[in-house]
């Protein structure tokens, strides 16, 4: 699902950050995980942008548009969801390097892009790359 906007695919950013977070978790590298901790937002971004636009033809770039929209087609469930990870994961970790439990965190953000796309398998494949296995 890769778009103008967002040039990696969902999957792909999701994978990367995993790989990501895991070298930098083994290396101590803070630097590391904060990335990673930005991939999987931009992950989560991706995949509620899209879905805004399948569903109302509206581009946003904001995350207060974004939350506005959500709200609009009638998911306050998911503006939630998503304006915790963009604290969390976004501004906590990657922003202020406040990274403490960012791994499921993250985990919670596939969670997420998995329940906005209908696709069961990218909590699978985050915990797989976490693991080393992918």
């Amino acid at each position: 699902m890769a778009t103008e906007t967002h040039p990696v695919p969902v999957g792909d950013a999701l994978l990367g950050g995993a790989k990501e977070y895991r070298e930098g978790a083994a290396q101590r590298n803070r630097l590391k995980v904060r990335e990673a901790a930005e991939k999987v937002w931009r992950a989560v971004t991706q995949a509620t942008d899209a879905s805004i636009y399948g569903a109302t033809g509206a581009r946003v770039e904001f995350n207060s548009e974004r939350l506005e929209a959500l709200e609009e087609m009638g998911r306050g469930d998911l503006a939630g969801r998503v304006a915790e990870i963009a604290q969390l994961v976004h501004g906590d970790c990657f922003y202020h390097g406040y990274c403490t439990n960012v791994d499921v965190r993250m985990e919670e953000a596939c969670q997420l892009v998995q329940d906005i796309t209908g696709d069961s398998s990218y909590r699978e494949t985050f915990r797989s790359a976490l693991r080393g296995d992918a």
